[in-house]
């Protein structure tokens, strides 16, 4: 077939061009189940603290015109780092650190590309809204408790992909909008597309604030031309939470369904050997992780190394102490004191005379009646009048 100069040209228009545009999963019939934010175009850079990893302090998209050190797979296309969702629905999403990146090609146009960060090792995870759990978000409201955090430190090893040879994600990226391409100024053609990402996060890191969020392929120059991500959010933000937590009553954190359950995942080294079981024991806060202890009354655990729950009743010689939960039984001539541990919570019982025992320590039978011991009738008082700790009874 005889090519004319008019197909010759077309077909030299699209090869300077650039590469075609992508797109990712459409997600537009999801964007009500999100706030239904309109789509938006040619504004500035504003994610407020929403980024992670190496990216630039404040997130900022430009380096001051420098190259470096936001540079992406081409070192005048400079990314931020963010948590975007790659799968949505209406009842919550999966979110993975991904790389946005705004490309270009000199004297043409400008496109987003999304990359895995350095290493191509992402982290993703689900977030669900209040009544939803599991991968998914299928499930209901949950059982269990996934009680790792999302917090931004939790992200910082997290660098960008600087490689040329990174492979692109961006048909995995779910999309509210894609492939918008709008003039912003003297510079055509930058693309725009709308995903949903991580805006905020929560004082526990038990979930996250998440909004529409619209990627603007920005551009500078022409024969020497830079690219960037520039971002904002759309619409208002949504609270999720990860498995086991639900929005507190003022949508302000995310907070347990079950206390003792998302507790118990935060167990001291020492103790989480699975021997937690909810019908026996309650949990003790200890420096910032969980021991617990025999929960029945008169109970504790047999040893330090058996911490099944057995009886712990008896007199004064037998006891619990606070730091261990295992019970004590103390020799004769020995009573259990809670602040011995170096003596093994036993220490020499006292001794009192037959004086002490009628008129209480340092009184005799000249003392005002009022003040001697065996007039009192109950059991703590006399016993205080004995020792000498209540003044009435001296």
């Amino acid at each position: 077939m005889k090519m004319t100069n008019k197909f010759l040209f077309s077909v030299f228009l699209v090869l300077v061009a650039g590469p075609a545009f992508a797109k990712g999963k459409e997600a537009n019939n999801m964007l009500d189940s999100w706030g239904g934010a309109a789509m938006s175009y040619c504004s500035s850079h504003n994610i407020d603290d929403a980024c992670i990893g190496n990216s630039l302090g404040g997130c900022k998209n430009w380096n001051n015109g420098a190259r470096s050190p936001n540079r992406g797979t081409s070192d005048d296309e400079m990314a931020t780092l963010m948590l975007v969702a790659r799968d949505i629905n209406e009842n919550g999403a999966k979110f993975c650190v991904t790389q946005v990146q705004g490309a270009n090609k000199n004297k043409g146009n400008a496109w987003t590309v999304y990359y895995n960060p350095n290493g191509n090792i992402t982290k993703c995870f689900w977030l669900c809204k209040d009544g939803h759990s599991g991968d998914g978000c299928g499930g209901g409201v949950a059982t269990t408790c996934d009680s790792g955090t999302i917090l931004k430190k939790d992200f910082a090893t997290y660098k960008l992909a600087t490689s040329s040879s990174a492979p692109s994600v961006e048909g995995e990226i779910a999309m509210f909008h894609w492939d918008h391409n709008k003039g912003c100024g003297v510079h055509k053609k930058q693309e725009h597309d709308m995903i949903l990402a991580v805006s905020g996060w929560t004082p526990s890191g038990h979930g996250a604030f998440v909004r529409p969020t619209v990627v603007r392929a920005e551009r500078s120059g022409w024969k020497d031309m830079v690219s960037t991500a520039t971002m904002w959010f759309a619409g208002t933000p949504t609270l999720l939470c990860k498995t086991g937590y639900k929005p507190n009553g003022g949508q302000t954190d995310c907070e347990p369904i079950n206390k003792t359950e998302c507790d118990k995942n935060s167990l001291c080294p020492s103790w989480a050997d699975g021997g937690f079981d909810a019908t026996k024991h309650v949990l003790k806060d200890k420096d910032g992780c969980f021991e617990y202890r025999c929960s029945a009354a008169g109970t504790a655990f047999a040893s330090t190394t058996d911490r099944s729950c057995v009886e712990c009743t008896g007199d004064n010689r037998v006891g619990v102490p606070d730091a261990t939960g295992v019970c004590v039984k103390c020799q004769v001539g020995k009573i259990f004191d809670n602040n011995y541990p170096s003596s093994g919570y036993c220490r020499d019982a006292a001794e009192y005379s037959t004086n002490a025992l009628s008129f209480g320590t340092g009184n005799n039978r000249n003392t005002e009646l009022s003040r001697q011991c065996w007039t009192k009738i109950e059991p703590d008082e006399y016993k205080d009048c004995v020792t000498g700790t209540n003044k009435t009874g001296k």
